[in-house]
């Protein structure tokens, strides 16, 4: 009896270990547009959530391209340096290709992990397009 409940534990403990869905920021920053679903999954594990609902995509989508308009109209209002705004201009194109993409029903679906950095935990999103890294979220410093 006390084997079967030492198995069960350590079983547990291994299970629950595996289960963890967390990346580190400096794992999430190696990622490139261009890798596939097989190339991500073998970099950074599994995803905490597997998104193909069209509602839900549209919706996260919706979310970064808002943000990242409220950072863009703030950074030209004060006259920010185009080296700063000109990577956001270029995610904002990407997210709204994508968007119509969703709309369209064409093939995308979204990886959701959990980022942690040294004071904070972030739910991040990868952006597959035909299976291949389309957008990823970015982690911010502010």
């Amino acid at each position: 009896m006390k084997n079967k409940l030492s198995i069960i534990m350590c079983l547990s403990i291994a299970v629950l270990a595996g289960c963890s869905r967390s990346v580190s920021r400096d794992k999430w920053e190696s990622l490139e547009p261009g890798m596939t679903i097989d190339e991500i999954e073998e970099q950074i594990g599994s995803p905490k959530e597997d998104i193909t609902d069209q509602r839900t995509m549209l919706d996260l989508t919706n979310e970064e391209i808002s943000a990242y308009e409220t950072v863009l109209s703030t950074s030209i209002s004060i006259g920010s340096d185009n080296d700063l705004t000109k990577p956001m201009e270029d995610a904002l194109m990407d997210l709204n290709v994508l968007h119509s993409s969703i709309e369209n029903q064409e093939d995308v679906r979204i990886y959701q992990y959990e980022v942690n950095d040294s004071d904070s935990t972030n739910d991040l999103e990868i952006y597959f397009y035909r299976g291949e890294v389309f957008y990823y979220s970015a982690m911010y410093d502010y």
